[in-house]
């Protein structure tokens, strides 16, 4: 299992992290 949602992640405003099926799909400006 991929151990990447235990990491401290900041996300800055305007920004979508999306986690499906242990892809992780960033949109930002």
């Amino acid at each position: 299992m991929s151990r990447i949602g235990k990491l401290p992640i900041n996300i800055p405003a305007g920004v979508t992290v999306t986690l499906q099926d242990n892809v992780v799909s960033v949109k930002g400006p």
